[in-house]
């Protein structure tokens, strides 16, 4: 019976110190999508072509949406893996003030859900990469990462434009 109530003491210890030194840690956290640990890895990456400055906002299930911005050549990416039902679904919205003009442009999408999954595969065993480019025409799509050159590109596949 010591034996136990000193197990049970240690255990209480350890677990208010982890609690206390979880508290006083004050460096930033980059967090990632929550992951459901089924088979299908992915990953997105989202990059700034051309533009001077995107305000983009990702909603992801269960964390607060932070507007920032994406500067030219600039890149987000998280990765996740597919939910055993296939509920994972990741929204942006952004925006872009167009030179010259003053003109607000914006533009909001999936950038994944079941359509993107039916462009960017489903291997189980490998990572799955979906690529987005935001460019003043608008916003491309490709599912291999290669040099976006010309907006006729075979590679990338034009999907969204700005309103």
């Amino acid at each position: 019976m010591k034996f136990l109530k000193t197990w049970c003491f240690l255990l209480y210890l350890i677990f208010y110190f982890s609690i206390m030194v979880k508290s006083f840690d004050t460096s930033p956290k980059i967090k990632t999508p929550p992951s459901s640990k089924w088979l299908e890895p992915y990953r997105i990456y989202i990059t700034d072509v051309d533009l001077d400055a995107v305000l983009y906002q990702c909603n992801v299930p269960g964390e607060p949406s932070i507007p920032t911005i994406l500067h030219p050549g600039g890149m987000v990416t998280w990765k996740f893996r597919k939910d055993l039902f296939g509920e994972n679904k990741y929204d942006c919205s952004f925006a872009w003030l167009k030179k010259g003009t003053y003109e607000l442009k914006t533009m909001a999408f999936n950038v994944f859900d079941e359509e993107v999954v039916k462009m960017c595969g489903w291997n189980l065993f490998e990572m799955n990469r979906c690529y987005w480019l935001v460019t003043q025409s608008g916003a491309y799509f490709s599912k291999r990462n290669e040099t976006f050159l010309f907006v006729s590109d075979d590679n990338w596949r034009y999907m969204y434009e700005w309103k």
